[in-house]
């Protein structure tokens, strides 16, 4: 397999003016002169391609297709295997998306392979792949080689192909113009700038069964100055990932909604808190000129026209199902429609939606319209009826409300028992009992919010009555989360510059208690740092991912199969379970760059040579491993990391849980082949403030954030 930003002796190369794409490989004779864009690398089995889009076969009685763990070109195993029957008659096809996810942009523009993102004018001149056909020696089977536009145009390139034991090279310009590579279908019709599919298909007249194994697929721009990052500056590496990470907003938005896709894979269920980094993204964007003000201000405008119409100030409890929320606050889950598409009126996931609500609404102070829609978005948001007014209660935020009819299916479905739940105010719906009573960065966008609103106020002693228990790793003392996720950390930083803050003021002689909240999230990546460093020491054999420049753990997909969704975490930590598999999420060290710099752009330095780790055109991989580990492994590294007064049985169970998590592939890199609209948010939003951006100065302005802030920072100039 060619490997994108193969770790090599001397340099990791990447393109200049696209800066962030694959490196020439070391192993082609025109590596100095061109940058390759990978589509498919066949890593071992991952659910989607390196463009994060879909694997698909048409007419699955002709065809099969599965990872095999064949010897690539370069001898790394990992291929794709196709194998053919075609005595079960019928054409066949075997398709690769040429994006991620199934929105409206889902396409790829061979003129403008970066959609308009400012300095970023790349042309793709090339489609190349490596392929091998199999099963009968010295015969030659005909395929199909082709790409497809949306609306169905199809070009191919037809020729037959010996099997002769060798993986043969197949490079085919991108001018559909000329008729000797594209000699079927459609071509002169095919769209350039609209390319959906790559595909590949067999011809009857062969054999009739065999296999095609197909490696390397990948688009090449063969006039990219390769730049070495080894050698870059510090911001030159903050620059290029957080424009990276500003890419995915401007690809994964869907403009009938308004609302920004939450992963690059899914467009029926969308996380709102994607929406509120959309809006932040654009602000950031149109000021770092990136994307032109007009565009910037077309999105922000369409959804907040969209948030403001989704709901309707007199829809009754039941009818909010069919909106995208309720009382001003919004489904964790809704669907392209605006609807809900399951899960809880969320507070947390309004909050950060909200925030970008107010960050743009204090860009944009000059667009009338913007600062209309904003503020009554913001001020219907219904805070203090989400607060936990119960007698003997601390007014903490609940967690989540549902309508009576949610309730009911909740308790038949065996989700809750009934005691599980309590009547909201006024009768309609239903709260589960559970409140924002810790110290986290998803409490702190919440209870900011809530204390801070302008029309629904929450009370702000849930602020200083959260605990506030420092615990250790080694020599590192702070206030952790409970499973000890740098999720937990990192986001509502983006919005409020708690350095600036400083340290809180605390009544009622708890100031001993008060914490610095930037220092304590520059605590926790030390933790973090130090924790894969003395993994990797403990278990250099099995643990060979981490160490002081591959670090950071947070809330993401992890093998076997990533398609479960795990918390890694870092001591120390409240509760949870440390479930250390050599699986790493850069986007942890990248989105505290503020408060951990030095180690954490070395961090992001490393992430950039790994292969496969950043991505050709969006930046870092939410998810990876170079080695997965099996059973055996981790069940030795659950022992050795078994903390002071964990029972057996308890262990039992943790060792249980590793075991059943093992890699698919032990010994084999493992990718997650898509991104999260949420760490590519964090990602932006922090280390564009590290690069001195206007985000954190410009929401903190809000007046609808002045009365939190003040409750525990009476002295900041907001207050005055």
């Amino acid at each position: 397999m060619r490997r994108t930003l193969a770790a090599t002796a001397t340099a990791a190369l990447l393109c200049t003016g696209a800066a962030g794409a694959a490196t020439a490989v070391p192993d082609s004779p025109r590596a100095a002169q061109e940058v390759t864009y990978p589509l498919l690398t066949n890593d071992p089995e991952t659910g989607f391609n390196d463009m994060l889009g879909d694997h698909s076969i048409i007419n699955g009685d002709v065809l099969t297709r599965r990872w095999d763990a064949a010897k690539g070109p370069d001898g790394r195993p990992g291929v794709l295997r196709l194998d053919y029957d075609f005595a079960k008659k019928g054409s066949w096809y075997a398709v690769e998306s040429l994006w991620g996810g199934d929105g409206d942009n889902v396409y790829l523009d061979r003129d403008d392979f970066f959609r308009g993102v400012a300095g970023e004018k790349v042309k793709l001149d090339a489609l190349r792949l490596k392929l091998k056909p199999t099963g009968h020696p010295g015969k030659k089977v005909e395929l199909f080689i082709g790409l497809r536009d949306k609306k169905g145009k199809k070009a191919w390139h037809v020729a037959e192909y010996v099997d002769n034991g060798q993986w043969q090279d197949v490079d085919l310009p991108l001018d559909f113009t000329d008729k000797k590579t594209w000699n079927d279908g459609q071509p002169g019709d095919v769209d350039p700038h609209q390319l959906e599919e790559f595909m590949i298909n067999g011809d009857p007249g062969g054999p009739v069964e065999g296999s095609v194994l197909v490696d390397d697929v990948e688009f090449v721009d063969s006039d990219a100055k390769p730049e070495d990052l080894t050698k870059a500056s510090d911001d030159r590496i903050a620059e290029l990932a957080s424009k990276r990470a500003f890419q995915y907003f401007v690809d994964y938005y869907h403009r009938p909604s308004g609302l920004w896709q939450s992963e690059t894979t899914k467009l029926w269920q969308i996380n709102i808190s994607a929406t509120g980094y959309g809006l932040s993204a654009m602000a950031i964007g149109e000021k770092r000129g990136w994307i032109s003000r007009e565009e910037a201000l077309g999105r922000v405008t369409n959804t907040l026209r969209k948030l403001y119409d989704g709901q309707k100030a007199d829809a009754d409890a039941e009818d909010s199902v069919d909106q995208n929320g309720y009382r001003g606050l919004y489904w964790h889950w809704t669907n392209s429609k605006g609807k809900r598409a399951f899960g809880e009126l969320s507070t947390v996931d309004s909050g950060f939606l909200l925030m970008g609500v107010q960050h743009v609404r204090e860009h944009y102070r000059d667009v009338p319209e913007v600062v209309d829609l904003a503020t009554k978005i913001i001020e219907r948001a219904d805070w203090d009826w989400m607060t936990d007014k119960r007698r003997g209660k601390v007014p903490y935020q609940l967690f989540s409300w549902y309508p009576d009819s949610v309730c009911k299916e909740r308790i038949e479905e065996g989700k809750d028992d009934a005691d599980d739940q309590f009547k909201a105010v006024g009768g309609q719906g239903c709260h589960l009992d559970e409140h924002w009573d810790r110290p986290t960065d998803e409490g702190f966008v919440v209870q900011l919010q809530a204390a801070g609103s302008t029309k629904h106020p929450a009370p702000t002693d849930a602020w200083f009555a959260w605990p506030r228990e420092r615990r250790s790793y080694g020599d590192i003392s702070l206030v952790p989360t409970y499973e000890g996720s740098m999720f937990a950390y990192m986001f509502t930083h983006g919005w409020i510059d708690f350095a600036r803050l400083g340290k809180e003021t605390l009544p009622g002689g708890k100031q001993t208690q008060a914490v610095n909240w930037a220092e304590n999230t520059g605590l926790a990546a030390r933790a973090a740092r130090q924790f894969a460093t003395d993994q990797h020491t403990k278990l250099p054999k099995i643990m060979t991912e981490y160490g002081p420049d591959a670090w950071g753990r947070s809330d993401a997909d992890g093998p076997p199969n990533g398609r479960e969704y795990r918390v890694y975490g870092s001591p120390p930590m409240r509760g949870g379970h440390v479930h250390s598999d050599n699986t790493l999420q850069p986007h942890a060290a990248a989105s505290v760059v503020p408060y951990y710099p030095k180690e954490s752009l070395r961090a992001l330095r490393h992430f950039m040579t790994v292969p496969g780790v950043w991505n050709h055109r969006l930046g870092f991989t939410y998810s990876y491993t170079t080695k997965q580990l099996s059973a055996d492994e981790l069940e030795q590294a659950a022992r050795a990391n078994r903390a002071p007064g964990t029972s057996d049985e308890k262990l039992a169970k943790e060792i249980a849980f590793e075991r059943k998590n093992a890699g698919a592939h032990p010994g084999l890199p493992w990718y997650s082949r898509k991104l999260s609209g949420m760490s590519q948010g964090a990602m932006l939003m922090n280390l564009d403030n590290h690069r001195g951006g206007t985000t954190q100065a410009e929401t903190m302005r809000s007046p609808d954030l002045k009365r939190g802030i003040c409750a525990a920072w009476p002295k900041d100039a907001v207050c005055q």
